[in-house]
């Protein structure tokens, strides 16, 4: 195992360091991977940025439930976060988000991809976009609702990271790195 002292970085919900380490043992173990510092780094710097310590031995323990391989960390990414939040749920929250961006002097589709992910982008595009969220009749608001929510629903449900926003530069290894650890596979 690797030592609790090696340093990690997170940036957002945070995993308890023994308890990742526990959970991505406990996987080695059951599909008979070995762990190593390599594998835990690039685990890590996936994973603690976006998950917390009750999501993160939700997705373990969903994994050792119905995976026959040993998981990479999108499907790890995607048992922690959406086994317990519908996405029609992700998808009023992101609603909310704009609503209230418009409210306070408008966004445009960068920055909702940036901040909510690319499925909440491409449905606020797919309810009309900048113009149909500056100024909506309020007859027309549920007509508006409803195209990004099924939109929405649409993209996560056939890939659920896409309701991610995008992860902290400092979370991902660098060129060199993925070099360096690809090179090992050869």
């Amino acid at each position: 195992m690797v030592g609790a002292d090696e340093p990690t970085r997170h940036c957002g919900p945070m995993i308890d360091k023994t308890k990742f380490q526990a959970g991505l043992h406990a996987l080695g173990l059951a599909f008979g991977k070995q762990i190593t510092a390599d594998v835990l780094r690039v685990f890590d710097g996936v994973l603690s940025a976006k998950l917390d310590t009750a999501q993160w031995e939700q997705a373990v323990r969903r994994c050792l439930e119905v995976e026959t391989f040993f998981p990479p960390p999108s499907v790890l990414l995607r048992y922690g976060l959406f086994d317990t939040v519908p996405a029609a749920t992700l998808a009023f929250e992101a609603y909310e988000r704009i609503q209230v961006r418009f409210e306070n002097g408008g966004t445009h589709y960068g920055t909702i991809k940036a901040e909510l992910g690319r499925a909440a982008a491409d449905a606020f595009v797919a309810a009309g976009g900048h113009r149909a969220f500056s100024w909506c009749e309020p007859d027309n608001e549920p007509f508006r609702w409803k195209a990004f929510k099924e939109a929405f629903v649409e993209q996560v449900d056939s890939e659920p990271s896409l309701a991610l926003p995008a992860g902290n530069e400092s979370q991902a290894i660098s060129a060199a790195e993925a070099k360096r650890l690809m090179a090992g596979l050869e």
